[in-house]
């Protein structure tokens, strides 16, 4: 739906504002988009948005150390190889997110840890 809002008044736009009215349809479906998300999670937390809020800050938490992670990688830039030095940060930022989601007890990934071990 936000991807047919945003061709829409993209094209409508566009005619008249030219490559900032192609931005502006974009921002305009962005807002449709969020506002249709927002009220499919008030839908699917029943009224218990506090707990959906303590999951986004763990989650939030877990991507700043991520982010972290691939910035020191970065940093030290262990060899001259971009593609090295990417799938490095890449696993290495993946391990402390998922570690960082583990040591602040997120509910979902501890119940999709659970379902891999019965896999495993």
């Amino acid at each position: 739906m936000s991807i047919l809002i945003n061709i829409v008044f993209s094209i409508i736009l566009v005619q008249h504002f030219r490559a900032v009215g192609l931005a502006l349809g974009t921002s305009i479906s962005t807002f449709f988009l969020f506002y249709f998300t927002v009220l499919f999670i008030r839908k699917l937390v029943n009224g218990n948005f506090n707990n959906f809020l303590n999951l986004i800050l763990k989650v939030i938490i877990g991507l700043i150390v991520m982010l972290f992670v691939f910035y020191v990688n970065d940093w030290l830039a262990l060899t001259n190889n971009y593609y090295i030095n990417f799938s490095i940060g890449s696993i290495s930022g993946f391990g402390f997110y998922i570690f960082t989601l583990i040591v602040l007890k997120n509910e979902e990934l501890t119940i999709i840890l659970n379902k891999l071990k019965i896999h495993f």
